[in-house]
């Protein structure tokens, strides 16, 4: 009887999640044991989306750094938002990793709550050429990925990632609930940020300004984190057509 019982619950479902959750509880521990042990400062990419994250993330993971599970900050900070918890649940997360870029590292003033808790930390506001490129390449991108190739609407943005309407929530708010795509609000917004970064850390030694498109801007980066270069320019990733 108990050996029918005890094979019951090896082919359970439930018995299935309990161990798959134990297994990454596991390992996410020994993950954060590992980041500790290696004690490097952590590196924060702040630029807007669109401005090369995805190709100064894919130079952090070649030169050795520990990336963060974007998926999960995305899905924190839609949490965030709808208000089911606070920032200083997803800050914690932080020391799941060694760097982060995109959402909500990306949103606007999110860079000022990571200040408070990493002063020391490394922080890059990646930039575009100006901010009409910028606003550009965001637009084409959000016409691939969420419209039609050309446009994309309100009720597109809605009905992406299953109708859950996360995307139109992260842009209404990065974008101060602007007119979706308003071109020169758009801009606004993105200059603004920057200058105020750029502004904040003025004289601090723990930030860089960069443009993946300059040539020697991968050199920058690598002596800005003091590490030796791997390559001689960014790898040109998630490319708007």
């Amino acid at each position: 009887m108990f050996s029918q019982i005890f094979d019951r619950i090896l082919n359970s479902n439930i018995f299935f999640r309990f161990y798959k959750n134990y297994r990454l509880k596991r390992s996410h521990k020994k993950k954060i044991n590992l980041i500790k042990s290696r004690a490097k400062q952590k590196i924060f990419v702040i630029g807007f989306n669109k401005t090369g994250t995805t190709s100064i993330e894919a130079a952090l993971k070649e030169l050795g750094y520990i990336s963060a599970d974007q998926w999960q900050f995305t899905l924190l900070f839609d949490n965030y938002l709808k208000g089911k918890i606070n920032y200083s649940q997803i800050i914690d997360c932080c020391e799941t990793a060694e760097f982060f870029q995109d959402v909500p590292f990306s949103m606007l003033g999110f860079w000022k709550k990571l200040y408070d808790r990493y002063p020391n930390a490394k922080y890059i506001l990646s930039v575009r050429d100006n901010s009409e490129q910028w606003f550009q390449s965001l637009y084409n991108y959000h016409c691939e990925k969420f419209g039609d190739g050309n446009n994309v609407t309100e009720k597109q943005l809605k009905d992406a990632y299953g109708k859950s309407g996360m995307a139109y929530r992260l842009i209404m708010n990065n974008y101060n609930g602007l007119p979706l795509y308003d071109s020169s609000s758009y801009q606004n917004v993105y200059n603004g940020h920057n200058d105020e970064v750029i502004n904040f850390f003025n004289n601090k030694n723990n930030f860089l300004k960069i443009n993946v498109s300059d040539s020697i801007s991968y050199k920058k980066l690598c002596e800005f984190l003091e590490v030796k270069p791997l390559a001689d320019n960014f790898p040109w990733l998630n490319k708007t057509k």
